[in-house]
């Protein structure tokens, strides 16, 4: 995602927090994009990262953030940012991780970048992270995450497929129940919850992915999964 974030856009997300640090926090992010250095759990530049992780790039009113396919660029390249920072150098200084996944894979979807794969691979790296740190309250999300990517991308077999929903519907059955809530399915099994909308924007753009040619188990349990969170 680095090629698509200039220095004008550094610059802007620099300049979230009423340009207070600007210098610093623009340093951290040129090194990051140049230089694929990983942010540390620093106020420079976590605190951009996370303000601009919660930009709505579809609003042009909104501030902190860039509107339209540049907004979303912003916020991919942010929402990324936090997720390998997290999965490397310090799991429990963060959390809200379902809330970063979502605006990372819905910025994905709105400058029609071809990086799912790439994306599947974060996300598989980072579940991985959460499950060992035992911060895998939210590895449900994560994994309807991957399985956006996994259709998105195309070429992952009908048994993987089937195997990644068991995997959500398990993760969810083991977490229920740990916060007081009326709510439903996935959304029940955490308080952070605010990117239900983007989640569900989300279900339905995996609606119009052609399951045709999937196996009946891949197709019913995918199904269910879109159901279930639209």
């Amino acid at each position: 995602m680095a090629a698509h974030v200039d220095d004008a856009m550094l610059q802007e997300i620099a300049d979230a927090d009423y340009t207070a640090g600007a210098q610093l926090h623009y340093d951290a992010l040129l090194g990051m994009r140049d230089k694929g250095l990983l942010p540390a759990f620093a106020w420079h530049p976590h605190e951009v990262l996370e303000l601009i992780r919660w930009s709505e790039p579809d609003r042009p009113d909104h501030k902190p953030g860039g509107a339209g396919v540049r907004g979303h660029w912003m916020r991919a390249f942010c929402c990324a940012a936090l997720l390998r920072s997290a999965g490397t150098a310090d799991m429990g200084a963060y959390n809200s991780f379902n809330e970063t996944v979502a605006g990372l894979v819905a910025s994905l979807e709105a400058v029609g970048a071809d990086l799912w794969n790439e994306a599947g691979s974060l996300l598989t790296w980072f579940v991985d992270r959460t499950a060992s740190a035992g911060y895998a309250e939210e590895d449900a999300f994560l994994g309807v995450a991957l399985l956006h990517c996994a259709l998105r991308a195309g070429g992952v077999a009908d048994d993987a497929i089937v195997a990644l929903c068991r995997w959500i519907a398990e993760r969810e059955k083991a977490v229920v129940g740990r916060f007081p809530t009326d709510d439903t399915w996935l959304h029940r099994t955490t308080p952070h919850d605010q990117r239900r909308d983007t989640w569900t924007m989300l279900a339905r753009v995996l609606e119009g992915v052609d399951m045709r040619a999937r196996s009946t188990d891949a197709r019913e349990w995918t199904n269910l999964i879109i159901t279930s969170l639209a």
